[in-house]
């Protein structure tokens, strides 16, 4: 069932495996109409300019002693 309110989501990790279990819980949530991958933030950016007029929820995750 597609939801009229769902809304585009932009994954933004280095690793491909958090960004899988991530993707299948918003999809199994049913409201992204769009989910869009990167691997760091600077591609992250690049999407963002790119796509200026698109709403976008990003998820991160920071870990102690990583930058």
């Amino acid at each position: 069932m597609s939801n009229p309110s769902a809304i585009s989501f932009l994954i933004v990790d280095d690793d491909e495996i958090d960004r899988m279990v991530l993707k299948r819980m918003i999809n199994k949530c049913d409201f992204a109409s769009c989910i869009t991958e990167v691997t760091n933030g600077n591609s992250a950016l690049e999407y963002l300019v790119e796509n200026s007029n698109a709403e976008e929820a990003i998820s991160s995750q920071v870990r102690g002693g990583v930058s």
